[in-house]
């Protein structure tokens, strides 16, 4: 038998709605390793809601592939749920995550104000993957965490109705 919803979360709507403030949570706080786990495993399934793969799986592959953001965020959202970073099926797309010191132990950006020098969440993208490898030849083999997030929600946000 089969109960729609859980917690009162039933529709790609409401699914965003959660995305949008998790969203919220890890842009106050880029650092907040948290808010990232809730993001990313949030956000990785929006797209699910959308388009139920036992519906809509050739939709559903389509909305992935012709997103290199939305692949890195699944990859991302899967490993933290696992606990570890896996490699294979439709995650290939990230070689390892970080959070990168702070100089000086975030020491000299609170000195400026926070705005400069401090630790960041960062994912590193596998250049054995053909789709990566092309992203990374224009905009770097790393992209920050929250940077990430707000590619993602941009997408999400054209998504869903």
């Amino acid at each position: 038998m089969k109960i729609p919803g859980v917690f009162g979360l039933k529709t790609p709507q409401g699914l965003m709605k959660k995305a949008e403030h998790d969203f919220v949570r890890f842009s106050t706080n880029p650092r907040d390793v948290y808010a990232a786990f809730d993001f990313f495993v949030t956000a990785q399934n929006v797209p699910e809601w959308i388009y139920p793969p036992d519906r809509n799986k050739t939709k559903l592959k389509k909305i992935f592939k012709d997103r290199i953001h939305l692949r890195v965020c699944r990859h991302v959202g899967n490993s933290v749920k696992h606990l570890e970073l896996r490699q294979g099926g439709p995650n290939k797309q990230v070689h390892s995550t970080n959070f990168t010191p702070g100089a000086w132990g975030d020491a000299w950006g609170e000195a400026w104000g926070g705005s400069w020098g401090r630790g960041q969440l960062v994912i590193v993208l596998d250049p054995d993957d053909p789709d990566t490898a092309t992203y990374t030849a224009t905009h770097g083999s790393t992209i920050r965490a929250i940077d990430l997030a707000s590619k993602v929600m941009d997408i999400l946000r054209q998504m869903v109705p």
